[in-house]
């Protein structure tokens, strides 16, 4: 299997800072709070899109390869082909298409 994207991206950030206000004994402060930062992956396989996945935006290669596997796609990683991470999705290559078209009808 090959992954396939840019070796210099620059991670997006997983959680972020933000203003708001608190409740502790009864009173209300203002204060900062850490909120994870999440993405939208559209996951395309064999340029067929099977579904769009709210996740941190790390490990996204990984996220996709187990995604298949854990929802019976694929039985291993012999049967990718590649996998590439765009601003536009993950694009998934199978070495058998016709195994996601049987799966998803």
């Amino acid at each position: 299997m090959k992954y396939r994207n840019n070796p210099f991206k620059k991670w997006m950030p997983t959680a972020e800072n933000m203003a708001c206000i608190k409740l502790a004994d009864g009173r209300f402060t203002r204060g900062e709070t850490s909120v994870i930062m999440e993405k939208e992956l559209p996951i395309y396989v064999n340029g067929r899109h099977l579904v769009t996945a709210s996740i941190t935006p790390v490990m996204e290669r990984e996220f996709v390869t187990g995604y298949l596997f854990g929802q019976g796609f694929i039985n291993g990683l012999e049967e990718v082909e590649s996998v590439e991470i765009t601003d536009d999705g993950a694009q998934v290559q199978l070495k058998n298409p016709e195994k996601i078209i049987k799966k998803t009808g």
